[in-house]
């Protein structure tokens, strides 16, 4: 097998993992309390990120790994619209693009191994990606979003649960640096092991949107 089949696959096999995670783990969140539900997500993303830039020594792989995971969610789009309309969809498929785009962006800063950069640079993530985010809804839809339509949910957005995603995100960056060389899954090298992953998220991601 050539390097870029086995890139290639562990592209598809890391981008249907975060797919799945988000129609599965990211459905669960919603029946726990905010600051838990909004602080996971985006750390499990900065990890596969990571983990695929460390792996390949190519940090524009974690953007690919984004952009499977939402067109996971973009299959949505053949099911019935939710009631709240298409940007139900479009909203997690966009915070997983800027989440990755904001990751990738301060990799470079992260690979120089320097301690006080590497505890700031996710935390520094998190936040640009949440700024973005409210900025481009407020484009989309002329009005401010929900989360910054109180002072709370203003709070909880862009100061509790980014404070502890970032920490969390930091924390996980620490961890893929240990597991760099000691842990590998080497099937998710293998086409037929993506492929069938990719499959596997597709249906569960429809599934839980159609039924749940």
């Amino acid at each position: 097998m050539n390097k870029k089949t086995a890139l290639f696959s562990e592209i598809v096999f890391y981008g249907a993992i975060w797919g799945l995670l988000e129609a599965t783990l990211g459905y669960l969140l919603h029946w726990l309390p905010a600051l838990i539900a909004g602080s996971v997500m985006f750390p499990i993303g900065a990890f596969i990120i990571v983990r695929v830039s460390l792996k390949n020594k190519s940090q524009w792989a974690g953007i690919f790994v984004a952009l499977i995971a939402a067109g996971i969610k973009a299959f949505d789009f053949f099911l019935p619209l939710p009631p709240q309309g298409p940007i139900k969809i479009i909203n997690p498929m966009l915070c997983i693009v800027l989440e990755a785009c904001l990751v990738v962006a301060v990799l470079p800063v992260l690979n120089k191994n320097r301690t006080i950069t590497n505890l700031l640079m996710l935390p520094a993530a998190s936040t640009a990606w949440r700024v973005l985010f409210i900025a481009i809804m407020f484009l989309i839809n002329g009005t401010a979003p929900k989360q910054i339509q109180t002072w709370d949910a203003a709070l909880s957005f862009f100061v509790y649960n980014n404070l502890v995603s970032g920490v969390i995100a930091t924390g996980l960056y620490y961890i893929n640096l240990l597991l760099v060389g000691k842990w590998d899954w080497k099937w998710s090298k293998k086409p037929i092991f993506a492929s069938l992953t990719l499959v596997l998220s597709i249906a569960v991601s429809l599934l839980v949107s159609y039924y749940l």
